[in-house]
């Protein structure tokens, strides 16, 4: 998905956000707060796992912080840690 915004939009990043925020739509296998981010720039596409707050949280608490999540994970891209040996994630 970022993968191909980034073409079409001819942009130089983009960011793709999925998972289940909540209240409902969680199991054991996938709880709530479950969320995949996709980052794609210039050098590459990754992508990212998280569960944010072991499903306690409210629906308007994950999306939040997957948004923090991935803005984060942009700038360090942008700052290009991933070269330096700094973790990413």
């Amino acid at each position: 998905m970022a993968e191909n915004m980034r073409k079409i939009l001819r942009t130089d990043f983009t960011l793709a956000i999925s998972g289940i925020a909540g209240p409902g739509g969680g199991s054991e296998m996938k709880p709530v707060g479950t969320t995949h981010i996709a980052l794609s720039g210039w050098k590459r596409t990754r992508t990212l796992h998280h569960v944010f707050l072991n499903g306690q949280g409210s629906r308007e608490q994950n999306r939040v912080l997957a948004a923090h999540f991935a803005l984060d994970a942009l700038r360090m891209e942008i700052l290009g840690f991933h070269d330096t040996g700094i973790p990413v994630n």
